[in-house]
C-alpha cells in the first residue's frame, strides 16, 4: 500500500488509471440519502460497521472474492483486500481495496479504505 492519503485512481479514456485526489463524487454510494465514502464505518463516520450493513454482500467474479455492492445503472462496487483478488481483511481495513466497476464490468476507479480522507 502507498502513502498517498486522499488519493484514488481513476480510468483515462486509453484505459490506463491514473492517480488523483479523492473525489467522492466518483467512489461513494448512496445509503438513506446520504453519500458514504468508507463503507467500514457508519453515517456518524465514527462508528465502525461491517460493510454488510450497506448491502454489500459475498461475491465470486472469476478468480475475485469481494464483498459487492450493487448500483444504480448497473455499476457495482468491490471490497477486496490489498491484492484485490481475496476478501477483504476485517481486522485491518485500512489497507483493503474499494472499487468501482461499469456496467460492463470495467474497473472505473479505486482507493484505499485508509486513503479515503
Amino acid at each position: 500500500m502507498s502513502n498517498a492519503f486522499g488519493q484514488m485512481f481513476t480510468r483515462n479514456p486509453s484505459g490506463s488509471h491514473s492517480a488523483c485526489d479523492y473525489d467522492a463524487a466518483v467512489l461513494s454510494f448512496e445509503f438513506n440519502g446520504m453519500a458514504i465514502t468508507n463503507p467500514f464505518v457508519d453515517e456518524s463516520t465514527i462508528v465502525q460497521v461491517d460493510p454488510t450493513y450497506y448491502g454489500f454482500a459475498e461475491a465470486q467474479i472469476g478468480v475475485i472474492k469481494a464483498l459487492r455492492l450493487n448500483l444504480p445503472e448497473g455499476r457495482y462496487m468491490l471490497l477486496t483486500d490489498e491484492t484485490g483478488v481475496q476478501l477483504p481483511d476485517m481486522d485491518d481495513v485500512d489497507r483493503n481495496l474499494l472499487k468501482l466497476y461499469d456496467a460492463e464490468g470495467k474497473l472505473s476507479a479505486y482507493c484505499f479504505i485508509g486513503h479515503i480522507p
